[in-house]
């Protein structure tokens, strides 16, 4: 109140109630971070970040100091409760999450210009040198910096190991027909996903533009390509989904029935795969009983 003024304060956190639980998730899609009271944790967290500062331990202390004056005394945190709190906040993590979602979607078009021409700037940049340093060694060089900083060890065949790596990048650079094929063969993946989430939001009833499904697509894909550990990605594309969908307008029964929309696409192409593989296994077992029967 002090630092902006009731009516920004009323505009930017809301005074009115919710309706729902204190930590709802739901009044988050549903006011799209607007109509957030400062008593539920939304507007706690809107209330908290106006707070300005160098750093975030001098708007620690202005939080500190605020209700030190309030309260006529000098108060100290409870380690114990922050720890609890720090532990297990991850609700409010993903509130956090989402109240940016619904933040961007407002933000106009020229704000948002100058950080998406630095970003891709930065990024073609890293590509560059990623792919120079390839071409003169990156892995041996990297290899024999760690043999350099560490003598205790034998490297000698790990940097072996570095240099067959390089030769086998020179090789695939001097294959460069081959590299334009599978670049132009994602692309034609990534196209035919983006068509794919147009007609299938359309279907939904939740149609949306070509723009808005290539968002949809290329961050989706982002989301699945970090979780590569985990097979299929399960549960981490819905919930990118859900993390996705305020993007670009769309309510997260929409998003996660669009998530499930292409698993069922997944589930048609690898079910012939499946039934192969287990026709291939069954054969395989039979003819390994009979040369152990003619045996």
């Amino acid at each position: 109140m002090a630092g902006f003024g009731p009516a920004l304060i009323e505009n930017t956190i809301g005074v009115d109630a919710t309706g729902q639980v204190f930590n709802s998730i739901v009044a988050i899609e549903q006011y799209k971070g607007k109509e957030m009271n400062p008593f539920v944790n939304p507007g706690a967290i809107a209330t908290t970040g106006m707070v300005k500062g160098a750093n975030a331990d001098e708007v620690w202390r202005k939080i500190l100091t605020m209700h030190s004056d309030c309260a006529g005394e000098a108060l100290q945190v409870n380690e114990e409760v922050y720890k609890s709190e720090s532990d297990t906040n991850q609700r409010n993590q993903a509130i956090g999450a989402l109240m940016l979602a619904a933040h961007a979607t407002r933000m106009p078009d020229h704000t948002l210009q100058m950080p998406l021409l630095m970003g891709a700037g930065m990024l073609g940049l890293m590509l560059v040198l990623f792919y120079l340093l390839q071409r003169r060694g990156l892995f041996a060089r990297l290899m024999r910096l760690t043999a350099h900083l560490s003598r205790r060890r034998d490297w000698s065949k790990l940097v072996s190991h570095a240099e067959a790596i390089d030769q086998a990048v020179q090789n695939a650079h001097a294959r460069s027909n081959r590299i334009a094929a599978t670049f132009l063969l994602s692309l034609a993946g990534w196209l035919v996903g983006t068509g794919e989430v147009y007609w299938m939001l359309g279907f939904l009833g939740q149609p949306v533009g070509w723009g808005d499904a290539l968002v949809v697509e290329s961050l989706g894909q982002a989301i699945r390509g970090a979780a590569f550990a985990i097979p299929g990605s399960l549960g981490v594309q819905e919930g990118g989904y859900l993390l996705i969908a305020p993007l670009v307008g769309l309510p997260p029964d929409v998003a996660l029935a669009l998530s499930l929309a292409k698993r069922a696409r997944e589930i048609f192409w690898a079910l012939p795969g499946v039934l192969y593989l287990h026709s291939s296994e069954q054969g395989w077992r039979r003819r390994l009983a009979c040369a152990a029967l003619t045996e």
